[in-house]
Formats: C-alpha cells, sequence, structure tokens
C-alpha cells in the first residue's frame, strides 16, 4: 500500500481513487444550479426593471407597476417604483407610499410612507399631496396637525385631486382645524362630486337632506345617494334605501329599498343591514321571513350595531326564527344595552321579550314633523334627571354615525333618528350643552333631539 501525497489515503489504484477524491470535493463546493438560476433570473429582473423606470415614460411605469400589483408581484413592482422615484416621478413616490402605508407587499411603515407622499408632493403629484394630507389629520408618522391638513387638502383639490375636495368639505363641515363653513363644505363636496368622488356626492346628499349649507332637497338629496351608491359608497346605499322604504324625495318602492339596504348591508354598513331586517316582519308589502330576519340582525349585531344585538335577543327570547333559548336572548339584550340600544335595556328591565311584529322604531329615519309617539313616551321617564340645562360637556365618543353621543362624564344619548345627519359628523372635543331634552352642539351651533340612556 502507498499513500497518496494529494488525498493522503492508502491507495491500490492511485489515479482512480485520488479522481474520486476531487471529484467529491468539487461537488461539494459546487453551487446548486437552482441557485444559479435564481440568481440569474433576479439579475435579469433587476436590469428590466431598471430599464423600464429609467427608461420608460411616468404612464408607461404605472401601468407596468400596476399590472404586476394584479399579479400580486408587490416586490417587482417596488422596485420599479422606488427606481422612478428616485428619478423624479411624483406618481411612483405617491404609489409606493401608499405601499408602505398599507403594507402592500412591503413592511408597513407610516414613516417611509409620508416621506414618500412628501416628495410625492413636491414634485407635484396632487395624490401625494391629498395623502399627505391624511398623514397629518390623523397623525400618522407625523404630528398630529389639522391646519396643515387643511392647507394640504385645499392645494390637492385645486390640483385635481376629487378625494381632497371630499376631506376639505369634511373639514369645513365638522370645523376640524377651526373654519367651519358649510356653504363652503357643499361646494367642496359638490367639486368632488362633479369630478368623480362617489364620497363627495354622499355627502353632498346628506347637506341637501338636512338643507345644510344648501336649501334643503330631498328628490336632489335621493339623486345624490343614488349617485353615491352606484360608485359604492355603503352609507348612500342606505340612505337610499331608506328614502325609497319612505317616500322621502322619491317615490316609495319596498322591493327597490329592499335591494338598495342589501346591496348597503353588503358592503358592511350594519345599520343596513338591521333596517333591511324590518321589511322582513311583515307589513311592508314583502312576506314574513323570521329566518332572514335573523340573520340580518346576527349580522348587524357582529358589525357593531347595537338595535341588531337587542333584536336579535328579543328573537331568542319568543323563539321566532331560531329555537327559544332565554340565556342567550339575556346575553344578547346586555349587549345591546350596554352598546346603548335603550330597546335592549328595556326588555332587560321589563324581564320579558315579545316578538317583533311591526318595524322597530328608530331604524329609518322619519320625515321631518312625523313624530314617533313610543319614542316620546319614553323620553319624559329617561330624561328626568337631566331637566334644565348643564354646559362645559364635551364628546367623547361618536358611536354608529352619530346615532348614540357619548360625553365626558360617562353619560350615553340616543338621537333621534331625524337627527343623526348632524350628529354623525360632529368630532370627539366639541363642546356640548344639554338642555332639556337637546344636546347643543356650541361649536357648529347645531342641536339634536336625544334622551339620555345611560
Amino acid at each position: 500500500m502507498k499513500i497518496c501525497p494529494r488525498c493522503g489515503t492508502e491507495y491500490q489504484n492511485h489515479q482512480a481513487k485520488c479522481d474520486k477524491d476531487d471529484a467529491l470535493l468539487l461537488n461539494s463546493r459546487r453551487i446548486p444550479q437552482w441557485a444559479l438560476v435564481a440568481s440569474f433570473t433576479v439579475l435579469v429582473v433587476v436590469i428590466v426593471a431598471s430599464g423600464l423606470a429609467f427608461f420608460s415614460a411616468p404612464s408607461t411605469i404605472s401601468k407596468h407597476a400596476s399590472e404586476l400589483d394584479k399579479a400580486h408581484n408587490y416586490g417587482l413592482g417596488g422596485i420599479i417604483r422606488k427606481l422612478a422615484c428616485a428619478r423624479g416621478d411624483g406618481k411612483a413616490c405617491e404609489r409606493l407610499g401608499l405601499m408602505y402605508a398599507r403594507g402592500s407587499g412591503i413592511a408597513k411603515d407610516n414613516s417611509q410612507a409620508f416621506a414618500l407622499f412628501s416628495k410625492a408632493c413636491d414634485l407635484g403629484n396632487a395624490d401625494g399631496c391629498g395623502d399627505l394630507g391624511a398623514m397629518y389629520l390623523f397623525g400618522l408618522g407625523v404630528a398630529e396637525d389639522d391646519l396643515r391638513a387643511e392647507a394640504l387638502f385645499s392645494k390637492a383639490c385645486d390640483q385635481g385631486d376629487p378625494h381632497s375636495c371630499t376631506n376639505l368639505g369634511i373639514q369645513y363641515r365638522t370645523g376640524k382645524g377651526g373654519n367651519r363653513n358649510h356653504s363652503k363644505a357643499a361646494s367642496y363636496f359638490s367639486k368632488a362630486c362633479d369630478a368623480g368622488d362617489a364620497s363627495g356626492c354622499g355627502y353632498l346628499g346628506l347637506m341637501y337632506g338636512k338643507g345644510d349649507g344648501v336649501e334643503k332637497d330631498d328628490s336632489r338629496a335621493a339623486a345624490l345617494y343614488s349617485r353615491a351608491c352606484d360608485g359604492g359608497v355603503a352609507f348612500a346605499c342606505r340612505h337610499i334605501g331608506l328614502a325609497y322604504m319612505l317616500g322621502t324625495g322619491i317615490d316609495r318602492d319596498i322591493s327597490r329599498a329592499a335591494a338598495l339596504l342589501s346591496k348597503a348591508c353588503d358592503a358592511g354598513d350594519a345599520g343596513g343591514c338591521s333596517n333591511l331586517s324590518t321589511l322582513y316582519l311583515g307589513g311592508a308589502g314583502i312576506a314574513r321571513d323570521y329566518s332572514r330576519v335573523v340573520a340580518l340582525e346576527s349580522k348587524a349585531c357582529d358589525g357593531g350595531y347595537a338595535p341588531g344585538c337587542s333584536g336579535l335577543g328579543i328573537l331568542y327570547s319568543a323563539g321566532e326564527g331560531v329555537p327559544k333559548d332565554p340565556e342567550k336572548a339575556r346575553q344578547l339584550l346586555i349587549k345591546g344595552c350596554s352598546m346603548g340600544d335603550q330597546a335592549g335595556c328595556d326588555q332587560l328591565k321589563n324581564g320579558s321579550a315579545k316578538p317583533i311584529v311591526a318595524p322597530k322604531p328608530r331604524v329609518a329615519p322619519k320625515p321631518i314633523g312625523v313624530l314617533d309617539q313610543r319614542a316620546l313616551s319614553n323620553q319624559s321617564a329617561l330624561l328626568r334627571s337631566s331637566q334644565g340645562c348643564s354646559s362645559g360637556h364635551w364628546i367623547s365618543g361618536n358611536i354608529d354615525d352619530g346615532e348614540y353621543i357619548k360625553l365626558e362624564d360617562g353619560s350615553l344619548w340616543e338621537v333621534d333618528a331625524t337627527d343623526t345627519v348632524d350628529s354623525a359628523l360632529w368630532l370627539e372635543t366639541e363642546e356640548i350643552t344639554v338642555c332639556n331634552g337637546k344636546l347643543i352642539n356650541t361649536d357648529d351651533k347645531e342641536s339634536v333631539e336625544a334622551r339620555r340612556i345611560k
């Protein structure tokens, strides 16, 4: 036997042994074929992305990046936008900022989003200015600054961003930033609506429905709700559905009302689900269907709509559409009551729950001047402890689009359905005076009928 000087092993056939060892050593150091292919692919992708970013027109970049987004290839889309943004493409900066803000294919980072929106705005991109305004408005990645948000929304609106016109209208409507002006709010909502922003149409509908900053016009409000609903605005679908249900500004049509309330419900509007359930209780031209009522009230309750929980509790108590279950009924009534629904509280207090045989009070706004006798009868009992006026209060919570207002002292107030179009836009910290069954918003000089339920 001899020792191979190259591999240090004993061998009979020197050449065969050393060749084998050399081959094993080479294989242990060889890069796998899949890794070579992957590395080459990445290199090609980077080269292609760089070419697209540096040699393509902005519209072409946006098109390719959007196609990649649709294919869920956010990584490559992000690379293209980063390179294009570095080149000074404002649209690419804005879209990349949205990726950071939403966490789309990239780690969510509000600071990065803020920086990119700022750059996009500086480069003249209207959407970037609007997005930056939203960051200031909600204190995302930067200290909250209502006045700075207003200035940015105004700039973006002037540059053609309809969403920013809507946001600016909301600020003028609510006075957030200190400049309350309902006429200007309506003007900006109108501008946004004309430019194609469906939310702007919905808010303008609210203004016409109340005569807020414009002359009251129920027909105009209904038309605007319809347009906004067609654009996917859930609350507008609910409002136009209620208009058809009540014949407010439009001919009464229960079938159409049901279709629109269903659309609102499907889009996530919990109030729309509960409103729709009342149509299946009978007496409205639609056959009674308790199983449908149960499904809709369940969805409303799961969506955080207090009357939906109470209504579902009543159904379990009565065994209508579901097996009778007193304990489950009690838990649902407790939930509805704790969330501010007086019907739930009343049922718990009485210790019994009767089947619902007619639409519940307050589920649908009533025309001005139509009084709900049941609501009025409850009002005197619920407000015994709040006779007279008490100032110095402020809003600590706005629940269910203004249906309930919570004050800093822990009291909870149920707003009359005809007034929720106003209270829906009230903001936390706004000052309130409580006076003989009314909540008076001293910041915007509006008042709503309300009853204390907690």
